[in-house]
């Protein structure tokens, strides 16, 4: 079938079947948590994190083409004054 198929509906096909194949292993992820009798803590931490995640790639969107840099550092740092 997909070689019936014009490279470009084929592509975008084959796309939309691997985010359909990603998101169900999201989903699989999810119910193993459950199953595995994870705590209700946890599966709060991963709920925000996914949620955050969701609002990073919606707002770094635009930028998707652009080279970023990613700078860490320590808040445990030594002041230099004293109070």
């Amino acid at each position: 079938m997909a070689q019936d198929l014009p490279s470009s509906e084929h592509s975008t096909s084959t796309s939309k079947r691997q985010v359909s194949d990603l998101v169900q292993r999201i989903k699989q992820s999810a119910d193993k948590l459950a199953r595995d009798g994870s705590t209700r803590g946890d599966l709060k931490i991963l709920s925000r994190a996914m949620r955050e995640l969701a609002y990073a790639f919606k707002v770094f969107a635009p930028y998707r083409q652009h080279r970023k840099v990613t700078m860490f550092d320590s808040a445990r740092w030594m002041r230099p004054w004293k109070f």
